[in-house]
């Protein structure tokens, strides 16, 4: 019996600070240090990123940088890939809210909106309480009884209320324009020392790096960020970013 009680007992401090503490302490020393200061949340894929195909590589100039920054540095820890996948909701990471891929398929927010229409006059407490319970990616429009939603753009009044709300949402809810991918972390032997990827996809463009990381007095620095990619999105007859609507409630 008391063995079965330590199995239970170890288990529960698993699920409590994840399966591995390091990954954990790591992942969120990105967050706080990278990631934009004034988020609420961070709406991140529970998959982990992929090793990309062309694996890691470090220029001549910036092994030299490396080394100045930190000569024991494990060089190989640049050049190994991971062999297992992970999934992030078995992590307690601070301030995130998980994406999937069954659901997401893109891995950048949408470039339209969905739109919930409510009673001109609706009560503003009934109005709240909508916005944040909304789904992502959508708005909450006041519109009249005569307003014929079908003809959105034609009515100038309705599509005033459409703009003003676009506009409350980019506000309000900043968080949902960007998607967060981030790998699972290659740890040197000694676990001082691990190399992670972070995608940061945005509606209209998006960007990518490997960084590595020294762990020292209990937290870990940021010694180097390479592999740098980006993507940028182009629509015909409109600019990225412009009022689209992609469905109706």
């Amino acid at each position: 019996m008391k063995n079965y009680i330590l199995i239970l007992s170890i288990f529960s401090v698993l699920n409590i600070f994840g399966q591995d503490p390091m990954t954990t302490s790591l992942v969120e020393s990105i967050i706080d240090h990278d990631f934009p200061k004034d988020f609420e949340y961070y709406l991140l894929f529970k998959e982990g990123l992929e090793d990309p195909i062309i694996k890691d590589s470090l220029q001549k100039f910036q092994i030299r940088e490396l080394k100045l920054l930190d000569n024991n540095f494990p060089l190989d820890l640049i050049y190994r890939s991971n062999e297992e996948t992970i999934d992030w909701t078995n992590y307690s990471l601070k301030n995130v809210k998980y994406l999937s891929r069954d659901k997401y398929k893109r891995f950048s927010p949408p470039l339209g909106k969905s739109i919930i229409f409510v009673k001109y006059n609706i009560k503003s407490g009934k109005y709240d309480s909508i916005l944040s319970n909304k789904k992502l990616h959508t708005i909450v429009v006041k519109k009249k009884m005569l307003w014929n939603k079908n003809k959105i753009w034609k009515n100038k009044k309705l599509n005033q209320e459409l703009v003003k709300a676009w506009e409350i949402d980019e506000k309000i809810n900043d968080e949902e324009n960007i998607y967060f991918q981030i790998s699972k972390p290659i740890f040197s032997k000694d676990h001082k020392y691990a190399k992670i990827s972070i995608l940061e996809n945005q509606r209209c463009k998006g960007e990518g790096y490997t960084e590595l990381y020294r762990y020292h007095n209990e937290t870990w620095e940021m010694l180097l960020r390479y592999n740098f990619v980006s993507s940028k999105v182009w629509i015909s007859h409109a600019k990225c970013g412009n009022i689209r609507i992609v469905g109706t409630e």
